[in-house]
């Protein structure tokens, strides 16, 4: 499923591409979308990496940071072995990374196994847990050697987790895989370049090159196919939405509904001024002469029409002196972490470059061939979902056992600021748990009038009303309400509590509680 999904956002930009170029162009575009049906076959991916300074920084401390990364990478390297089965039903799948590095080695392995394609909740995953990684694991788990994440599962551990929904059962894997397919047939006719791609061909290799040049027309045309043509507006909208709906039934807590009709409406008035922020956009990438010696990628075709082979190199070039001129805020948003200083027009010197190259190679394509999974025996797995859960209810309840509330008689004083405080008693209520967010909450009124604050009900704001010397708060009992929001606040019998970082917002001072003494210091 993810391979369909990736296969059909790199068709996306192959599209733009090789769209309404002609002969042998046709025939890469074809193998393209042939190769979005290959059900099964094995991969080796071979990645590495480069940085290198063409001119030095005015920022020692810059200079230093990128020559320490051109160091670890030069003696970087990772190498990716899949095989993969899929068939209209089900999805086996296996892959080794191994990650070279200053002579030394680290595999991991991952197995997938989906029995059913159109219940995602059937989904099986399991990784192989280094040695090092197990040795870091609680003893129970530490010498088993397989992970499983179980996602029939996934339902229960977002129930500990405050408004966290995701519903497994919603996820339509076939749906999707369908929807990717009608994707890679339908994008080349919505993305029309006005030139092809640089392109040659040698025995069954095709190599696209992609410059500075055909790929800003190559983005230009895109948006003013967008600003123009309402069938290409169409095309956007259909997919962005159909995926999108697809994720919110799934996580509708992440993925909120979106009106995607009225969405697109709005951006009608701005149309006209779509072309000229084009210009504007070409302008401001050109200036930045971002694309190195350029980028390529050379596909071999092989006798069957499939993509067998792709090799992609990637230069990227930055120059500070040029990206200064697009003003501080942008030069703050791409090096602040880096100098922790906004840069100035003019004022930076430097160029380094990034340079990635990826070689991937299919073989076996559509031969039979089979994935075995690793045992589920439990003397031999880590159920991650269940010791997860596991472990956050053992959490929980070690928080409420050292924070829950005290029997009647027993009772604890806030006399930090304040010499006669209130005592946390049968009569002026003891501090809550809450058992969703496995916090400890505090009466608000009699905690904060001990403190100095004054609190009551605003019956026509229905909020609680808290006026301290600096500042006044409402807090409501519904979302949207800040404290609700961002799970300070809870509510038991008409009466609001606030956990202790609440209560510091609102005074402006620092606590801590002692559970044994109920007392907050």
């Amino acid at each position: 499923m993810k391979r369909l999904i990736a296969a059909a956002l790199c068709a996306f930009f192959a599209a733009a591409f090789l769209t309404g170029c002609e002969g042998h162009n046709l025939t890469l575009w074809n193998a393209m979308q042939k190769s979005s049906e290959i059900l099964s076959g094995e991969s080796d991916t071979q990645i590495s990496a480069a940085v290198t300074i063409y001119e030095a920084f005015d920022d020692a401390q810059m200079q230093d940071v990128l020559e320490r990364i051109g160091y670890f990478l030069a003696d970087t390297k990772l190498a990716v072995k899949s095989k993969s089965v899929l068939t209209d039903d089900a999805i086996k799948a296996y892959s080794e990374a191994v990650l070279e590095m200053e002579g030394m080695k680290v595999s991991a392995d991952m197995w997938v196994d989906m029995p059913d394609i159109t219940d995602a909740a059937s989904a099986k995953v399991y990784f192989k847990v280094p040695a090092y990684i197990g040795a870091l694991l609680p003893e129970e788990y530490g010498k088993k050697p397989y992970l499983l994440f179980d996602y029939s599962k996934i339902s229960a551990i977002t129930q500990q987790v405050p408004d966290m929904e995701i519903n497994m059962d919603k996820l339509d894997s076939k749906k999707i895989i369908a929807l990717s397919k009608d994707l890679m047939r339908e994008i080349g006719s919505y993305i029309n370049p006005p030139e092809a791609f640089v392109s040659s061909v040698n025995g069954n290799i095709y190599t696209v090159t992609i410059t500075e040049d055909n790929l800003l027309a190559c983005v230009k045309s895109m948006l003013e196919n967008f600003s123009q043509d309402a069938a290409t507006r169409n095309f956007y909208k259909k997919y962005i939405s159909e995926f999108y709906n697809i994720y919110h039934e799934y996580m509708p807590s992440v993925y909120p509904e979106v009106d995607f009709d009225s969405a697109f409406e709005a951006m009608e008035p701005i149309l006209p001024l779509v072309p000229a922020s084009a210009d504007m956009l070409i302008g401001v990438l050109k200036e930045a002469d971002i694309f190195g010696d350029g980028w390529s990628v050379a596909y071999t075709i092989d006798e069957q029409g499939f993509i067998s082979a792709e090799n992609w190199d990637i230069d990227i070039r930055i120059n500070l002196s040029k990206l200064a001129k697009f003003g501080d805020a942008f030069n703050r948003l791409v090096f602040g972490m880096m100098t922790g200083e906004p840069l100035r027009d003019g004022e930076q010197k430097g160029i380094f470059g990034i340079n990635v190259k990826i070689a991937t190679s299919v073989k076996n394509i559509n031969e039979e061939m089979e994935v075995t999974m690793p045992s589920s025996d439990p003397h031999q797995t880590v159920d991650f979902i269940d010791a997860t859960i596991s472990a956050m209810q053992k959490a929980k309840e070690e928080a409420k056992w050292n924070y829950g509330a005290a029997s009647v008689g027993e009772t604890g004083t806030i006399n930090n600021y304040l010499t006669n405080g209130v005592s946390f008693m049968a009569q002026t209520l003891y501090p809550t748990y809450s058992a969703d967010s496995g916090e400890l909450f505090f009466p608000a009124k009699e905690t904060l009038e001990t403190l100095g604050c004054s609190v009551k009900w605003n019956e026509e704001e229905s909020c609680v009303e808290i006026e301290t010397a600096e500042n006044v708060y409402c807090i409501y009992n519904t979302p949207g309400d800040y404290f609700v929001d961002y799970y300070y606040t809870v509510w038991e019998n008409g009466k609001c509590y606030l956990n202790l970082y609440a209560l510091e917002l609102v005074t402006g001072k620092d606590f801590g509680f002692d559970s044994g003494e109920l007392l907050i210091r």
